[in-house]
This record gives structure tokens, C-alpha cells and sequence, in this order.
């Protein structure tokens, strides 16, 4: 359970903090959408390292499956 309600639940992730959480949300819908893309497509996307997308990435699908 979080402690933090204030914080996005992506900051949990080490590395993402709000800039890049706004950076998610204006070239995706949803982050669902985000979810279902080729994280070297996304990483390409988002001028993100490709491990950080991936840890995003495996968080989202924990959500969304």
C-alpha cells in the first residue's frame, strides 16, 4: 500500500520523477497505450532510456493484466 497518496505511483519507480511522468502523458492517450507499445519504440518516443521504459512498461502490464 502506498504511503505517499500525493506522489504518482510511477515515482516509485527509481529514476522517474514528475518531468518525465508529464512527458509520458502528453504523447500518450493512456498509459495503457504506453503499455501495449515495443519498449525501443517508446524509448525512442519518449528520449528514454530503454531500461527505465522497460520497468514502466512491466508495472503497466501488472495493472493492466
Amino acid at each position: 500500500k502506498r504511503k505517499n497518496l500525493t506522489q504518482h505511483f510511477l515515482q516509485d519507480i527509481s529514476g522517474i520523477g514528475p518531468k518525465t511522468i508529464s512527458k509520458i502523458y502528453k504523447e500518450y492517450q493512456s498509459l495503457e497505450e504506453l503499455s501495449k507499445e515495443s519498449h525501443t519504440k517508446a524509448s525512442k518516443r519518449l528520449n528514454l532510456d530503454n531500461l527505465k521504459v522497460k520497468k514502466i512498461q512491466d508495472l503497466l502490464k501488472e495493472m493492466y493484466n
